[in-house]
C-alpha cells in the first residue's frame, strides 16, 4: 500500500472505533414500520455514533452533523419519503466489522436482524476504521463483497456503494471493483473529504470529531447517494 494515497485524516481520526455505540445495539430500526419500501444504511460513525461526552459528542446520529435531521441518513430518508410516502429504515453500524472484516462469524453474530430486514435499497458508506495491520495480512475485496451480499439479502435489492470520505485508494479500488462486478452503483466522495469546508472543523474541540463531515459535507454525501439511487429505483 502506498501511504501517499491515504488521507492524513485516516490517521488523525482519534474517535475510537470500539466506542461508537457505547453499549447500544449495532442494528437499529426507525422510520415508518408499516412502509412497503425499506432502506438500510451500512456505516460507521459517519452514519451513526452514540453520544460520547468525553470527546464532546452529544448526539445520536451521524458524526458530526449539527442535528439528527442534518446527517446524511436522515436527509436521504426524507428524500425517499418524497418518492415513496412511507419508508422503513435500518442502520447497521458496522465499525465492529471494519475492525474485524476478516472474521468468519462477525456478520452472523451481530447483524442478522439487519440481513433479515431484506431492504429494497442498500446504502454502503463504510471503510474509515479499517485496521491498517489487517490489510497487510488479509485481502479486503472478498470480505467487502461478502459483507455487501450479506446485507443485500433480497435478490431484487438495489445497492449504492460510496467510496471513502477520507481518501484511501487501496480500499476504494476494492470497493469499486466489487460494485462494478455486481452491478452496484458506485459513488465517489473523497473529494469532499479533501475539502475542509465539508468538515466540522472549528465546531468541536476534539479533532477526531471535527474532521468528520459537518452539515455541508453530510448534505453533499446525501445528494450524491440519492442521485445514484434515483437512477436505479
Amino acid at each position: 500500500m502506498n501511504m501517499e494515497t491515504i488521507s492524513k485524516d485516516i490517521f488523525d481520526n482519534t474517535v475510537p472505533a470500539t466506542d461508537q455505540l457505547k453499549g447500544s445495539n449495532e442494528v437499529c430500526f426507525f422510520g415508518d414500520s408499516d412502509a412497503d419500501f425499506k432502506v438500510i444504511f451500512i456505516g460507521n460513525s459517519i452514519t451513526r455514533h452514540r453520544p460520547y461526552p468525553d470527546i464532546g459528542w452529544e448526539r445520536d446520529c451521524g458524526m458530526a452533523a449539527s442535528s439528527i435531521a442534518n446527517d446524511y441518513v436522515h436527509i436521504c430518508l426524507n428524500e425517499l419519503r418524497a418518492i415513496y410516502g412511507k419508508v422503513s429504515a435500518c442502520i447497521a453500524q458496522c465499525a465492529a466489522w471494519e475492525r474485524e472484516y476478516n472474521s468468519d462469524t462477525i456478520l452472523e453474530e451481530k447483524y442478522t436482524q439487519a440481513r433479515d430486514f431484506a431492504a429494497d435499497l442498500v446504502v454502503v458508506r463504510i471503510g474509515e476504521n479499517t485496521r491498517r495491520e489487517l490489510l497487510e495480512k488479509h485481502g479486503y475485496k472478498d470480505a467487502f463483497d461478502k459483507m455487501v451480499r450479506f446485507f443485500a439479502s433480497d435478490p431484487n435489492a438495489k445497492v449504492v456503494v460510496t467510496g471513502m470520505f477520507w481518501r484511501d485508494t487501496y480500499l476504494e479500488e476494492a470497493m469499486r471493483s466489487v460494485a462494478d462486478e455486481n452491478g452496484y452503483c458506485f459513488v465517489k466522495i473523497d473529494d469532499l473529504g479533501d475539502d475542509d469546508s465539508m468538515k466540522a472543523l472549528g465546531l468541536f474541540e476534539h479533532h477526531g470529531v471535527a474532521i468528520h463531515p459537518g452539515d455541508l459535507g453530510m448534505k453533499n454525501i446525501a445528494d450524491r447517494i440519492m442521485s445514484a439511487a434515483r437512477g436505479i429505483l
